[in-house]
């Protein structure tokens, strides 16, 4: 098949080694990371992408995607031309699991819990997957940059409100060999420390395995129902359930 991939650039490393080696001829096409932050923008570009592709002479089997819900970033794309694949995912973090199931069986109980992987730590200046709401605001900076801005007392009220620390939670960094081999991990626990010092608390890295499962399925056309297939001229619609994610 010849695929086009679109992609959140995240995933980047991952998506890369599973191209490099599939059977399939797959036209890669990353997205900067964060925009899920302003939904309707991302939208936009995505389907900007997607109109673009239609009206390209190549000829493709589907175009393949690599996010997921992404807080309704994907919701109402369509192409006149194409089948769509999507993960059935809410964001990447499924994706950097292998599987849903993986996925709820580690975050079920805390699906807010925050949480990074070396496609953050390689291409963003948050320790962390980045929540919707404070960079909605404008608000979601460093630490060390709003105790530059605010001062002590208020940059730790700011702080504290945005972030609201669950003591019993450990940081989770999700492991993806051999990429951590790079030394992604080791510059997480450095930022981690580096923090840790700033605020003055510690808390434990807990450090689930990911998989390469789940986006490897995705580049070699292994859709089985852990995907969506929308066909051309239909659109991707949410159900916003833990496990289907979209409407089939």
């Amino acid at each position: 098949m010849r695929l086009k991939f679109i992609c959140c650039s995240v995933l980047t490393r991952m998506a890369c080694a599973v191209v490099a080696y599939s059977k399939n001829i797959v036209d890669l096409e990353f997205v900067p990371l964060n925009q899920h932050v302003e939904p309707e923008k991302l939208l936009a570009t995505l389907q900007s992408i997607i109109d673009r592709v239609d009206q390209d002479q190549e000829e493709y089997d589907a175009i393949i995607m690599g996010f997921g819900l992404c807080g309704n970033s994907t919701a109402g794309l369509k192409s006149d031309r194409y089948k769509i694949v999507i993960p059935r995912a809410h964001d990447c973090c499924t994706i950097f699991m292998g599987s849903s199931e993986a996925f709820l069986k580690r975050f079920r109980g805390h699906l807010s819990a925050a949480w990074s992987s070396h496609g953050y730590i390689e291409r963003d200046d948050e320790i962390c997957r980045k929540t919707d709401a404070p960079n909605a605001l404008g608000t979601d900076m460093p630490y060390a940059d709003l105790l530059e801005k605010y001062g002590e007392e208020n940059a730790k009220l700011i702080y504290e409100s945005l972030h609201p620390v669950q003591l019993d939670e450990p940081h989770i960094y999700i492991k993806m060999s051999p990429f951590d081999d790079f030394g992604c991990f080791d510059l997480f626990k450095a930022k981690i420390k580096a923090d840790q010092d700033l605020r003055g608390y510690e808390k434990a890295i807990d450090t689930p395995e990911g998989s390469m499962r789940l986006i490897t399925m995705l580049v070699e056309g292994d859709w089985n129902d852990e995907f969506l297939i929308v066909k051309p001229g239909q659109s991707i619609e949410p159900s916003y359930d833990l496990e289907r994610v979209f409407e089939d």
